[in-house]
């Protein structure tokens, strides 16, 4: 890279041997990321390197969104849902069809803690508070 390229990348150790395929950030000092076989990591303000963090499920992670440092959001394979309350990370319950093998989800977004989409396999789910 030039002196003059704006955009200059520096690799951040992931501690992380796996795909990890989503990312998100409350600010840029607390960032999550997620991956397979259920990996989590989170990178704190002041870290050289991401954080191990125990996940509670061993489901592919797809995607991660939040609306606060301690109300985050990841979705996975097999309707993987799980929640971060900045203490743990805990599954989710879904209302999927009976008798069907349950969605890949593969996107998370809301405007807010009680307005949650999920989006995956020929399913969207709307988290509107309550029980998480």
């Amino acid at each position: 890279a030039s002196t003059s390229d704006p955009f200059v990348w520096t690799e951040v150790d992931s501690q992380s041997a796996v795909v990890l395929r989503g990312i998100w950030g409350s600010s840029a000092g607390d960032l999550w990321a997620v991956g397979d076989r259920g990996t989590i990591r989170h990178f704190e303000p002041g870290a050289s390197e991401w954080t191990i963090v125990p996940s509670p499920t061993d489901e592919t992670l797809h995607a991660v969104w939040g609306f606060a440092a301690n109300d985050v959001w990841a979705a996975g394979e097999s309707g993987a849902i799980v929640h971060w309350d900045g203490n743990t990370w805990s599954m989710s319950e879904a209302a999927f069809p009976l008798n069907k093998k349950k969605p890949h989800l593969y996107g998370v977004w809301g405007s807010g803690p009680d307005d949650v989409w999920i989006v995956g396999d020929g399913i969207a789910l709307h988290y509107t508070g309550g029980a998480k």
